[in-house]
């Protein structure tokens, strides 16, 4: 079950929604630098986090059906889509780093969302997914959107990422304190 599109930006509009974004941005910057001239793909909710990242890189945000949408503001350098978690209007390869929030714990179809990844991703592009672990504290809260749709365990998400020809990078936690 995919988190509503006006209940997301309601959350990440909130204090907690908002130490959510530093931590998770703080995070994905230590791993990745910002982008030089590559395309740069946000899937599910990523909005908040490319703003607290890169706000002035050319983001393409797919927003999947079952969520809703919410247009980028004309000025930004941003394009904005409402796609089929199995259907990106995106060229094969043509992608240099997918960033997806929000989108494999509402897939409907997970292992054709990562075919679809996998599909327009460039040779040796990147994918970071941002998952609620089964075990942790924000899975387990209805309050806030890590709590709907189906949490992953580590080994569910090796197996996934595996099956589906990724090799696996690190897998971190990033949100250790309890939400409130």
């Amino acid at each position: 079950m995919a988190v509503d599109i006006l209940d997301l930006a309601e959350f990440y509009a909130r204090p907690l929604g908002h130490m959510v974004q530093r931590e998770i941005a703080r995070a994905i910057s230590q791993y990745w630098t910002a982008p030089a001239d590559e395309v740069l793909v946000g899937y599910g909710y990523a909005p908040p986090f490319a703003e607290a990242l890169w706000p002035d890189a050319g983001w393409h945000f797919l927003m999947p059906g079952q969520q809703g949408v919410m247009i980028a503001a004309p000025e930004a350098r941003r394009v904005t889509a409402l796609v089929q978690e199995t259907d990106w209007p995106v060229r094969d390869a043509s992608v240099n780093r997918v960033i997806m929030v929000h989108g494999l714990e509402a897939a409907n179809q997970s292992e054709a969302l990562l075919a679809e990844i996998w599909r327009v991703l460039v040779p040796n592009g990147r994918v970071m997914m941002l998952v609620p672990n089964r075990t942790g504290f924000w899975a387990r809260r209805d309050g806030t959107p890590f709590g709907t749709g189906r949490p992953y365990s580590r080994g569910q998400l090796r197996r996934m990422v595996k099956q589906a020809g990724f090799v696996l990078g690190d897998m971190q936690p990033v949100l250790m304190v309890p939400p409130q």
